[in-house]
């Protein structure tokens, strides 16, 4: 499903979109346990008696990562053939899940997501940066109304693919990469279509104003083990999906 041209727009605008690829009864299971976790995540939440965690707010916008290891259902679609191909063409011979989360807008009020590189956030949690890929897949539909996201090109902010500075904005958690008049490009794609950008690659969400949850599945591979630079252990996770170019399944360790 990965062809030359979307790895050749990979690497010159760093980002391609793979539509419609997630098969439709493995889109329902991804949707099905989003909601179970959203459900967990509010048990977290009132043990805590609090209504905002990091970036998650509460009935609003969810970030709920690194649980795939409590369902079998993240574990086969992590490492399955589709995602297999995909981490090969883009990363090659060898790559690694880095991290995985839902993120999740809710109707009428869902908080956008500021201007940002997924290296920005690695940098300032204290990693350090390996190349590495994100995996956006939509759970719905994505249009500009339920806040899909919007993708820079590195040519119209960022042509040395560099890591940008980021601030911090104290009311919202983000970390801002840009605060310039670009619109991005926004990406309408259908439900089980997958965006693919590399960690450099500066983009944001809008807000989601329609009358239904707008849920997303992020999936994240590098190059090498991304580690933390304390510990020098892995930040997240450091599993082999590519290992000198022969695929490998989670259940195969």
């Amino acid at each position: 499903m990965v062809t030359v041209e979307h790895v050749k727009q990979y690497e010159k605008q760093g980002y391609t979109i793979l539509e419609g690829v997630i098969p439709g009864e493995r889109l329902n299971d991804l949707q099905s346990e989003c909601l179970r976790f959203i459900k967990i995540m509010d048990k977290f939440l009132d043990s805590r008696r609090v209504d905002k965690f990091g970036i998650t707010v509460r009935n609003n916008r969810y970030f709920i990562g690194n649980r795939f290891e409590l369902s079998d259902i993240l574990k086969d679609f992590l490492f399955e053939p589709l995602m297999q191909e995909i981490v090969y063409n883009i990363l090659g011979n060898n790559a690694f899940l880095f991290s995985e989360q839902f993120v999740v807008k809710y109707p009428y009020n869902g908080l956008p997501l500021s201007w940002h590189q997924d290296a920005g956030y690695a940098e300032k949690s204290g990693y350090f940066q390996k190349p590495y890929m994100t995996c956006f897949c939509a759970l719905d539909d994505m249009n500009e109304d339920n806040g899909t996201v919007y993708i820079l090109p590195y040519g119209e902010v960022n042509p040395k693919k560099e890591i940008l500075a980021h601030n911090h904005d104290k009311d919202t958690n983000d970390y801002v990469g840009y605060n310039g008049d670009k619109k991005g490009i926004p990406i309408i794609v259908p439900a089980g279509s997958i965006v693919v950008f590399s960690s450099t690659t500066m983009h944001r969400t809008g807000a989601n104003l329609s009358k239904a949850k707008r849920r997303a599945y992020i999936a994240q591979y590098s190059i090498d083990p991304i580690l933390n630079k304390e510990s020098n252990e892995p930040q997240a996770y450091a599993i082999p999906i590519v290992c000198k170019g022969e695929y490998k399944n989670y259940f195969d360790y």
